[in-house]
């Protein structure tokens, strides 16, 4: 049972650490500790960081950086974490939206967060559990396929003839239609004694033998 408990206790004090670690006097690198303002590169495992008193930047690949006892983040290349007043702030260059893996929670950035005993607090009732927390570039939205957009636009260009071809089928119907009503005067159809004796029905040239 001594034994077993020896080796326990001696796997705690040889398991490796986060490579990045905030403490109360700056930021740890390593077996550096870093407490000016200004900032450092540093290689942390297998990546590099940027790194100060109170702010890491992940390089070139995924870091783990702990921020408090048994809460680690995992900083993917162009994701910040500062150490402010009131807690933490997550930050990108150019303010890109962050994508918080494990919880699936997209962010606008800076995005301010502290640790409580229920886990990752947001703000606005989004706290999160867990030990970890995955922190990337969330990637923009595919472009569209320029297949479909052109298919779309043969699409509307095929309805807007059509359209154009009925209207002048229409107006064509309309004028035949127009042609059939018409009726040619041969001679004069004035009766003596009637209203079609008039002078301007007279000066009508012809209709065809049914009239009008």
């Amino acid at each position: 049972m001594k034994l077993i408990v020896g080796s326990l206790f001696l796997a705690a004090l040889v398991a490796p650490s986060a490579p990045v670690k905030f403490e109360a006097g700056g930021v740890r690198v390593g077996d550096v500790l870093l407490s000016g303002a200004a900032l450092e590169l540093r290689e942390a495992g297998a990546g590099s960081v940027l790194a100060s008193a109170s702010v890491v930047e992940s390089l070139s690949s995924a870091v783990t950086v702990e921020v408090a006892q048994g809460r680690s983040l995992i900083l993917e290349p162009g994701v910040r974490v500062s150490r402010v007043k009131e807690g933490f702030a997550l930050s990108t260059h150019a303010g890109k939206a962050l994508k918080l893996a494990g919880v699936e929670f997209a962010v606008t950035t800076p995005a301010s967060f502290t640790i409580t005993e229920k886990g990752w607090d947001f703000g606005a009732g989004k706290v999160f559990a867990g030990a970890e927390l995955h922190a990337s570039l969330q990637q923009p939205a595919p472009p569209q396929d320029s297949t479909d957009s052109d298919l779309e636009a043969m699409r509307r260009a095929a309805k807007r003839a059509q359209g154009q071809g009925d209207s002048k089928s229409g107006s064509q119907t309309s004028a035949a239609s127009l042609n059939n009503s018409v009726r040619t005067l041969h001679g004069d159809p004035t009766v003596a004694g009637q209203p079609a004796s008039s002078a301007a029905v007279k000066q009508l040239g012809s209709v065809t033998p049914i009239g009008f």
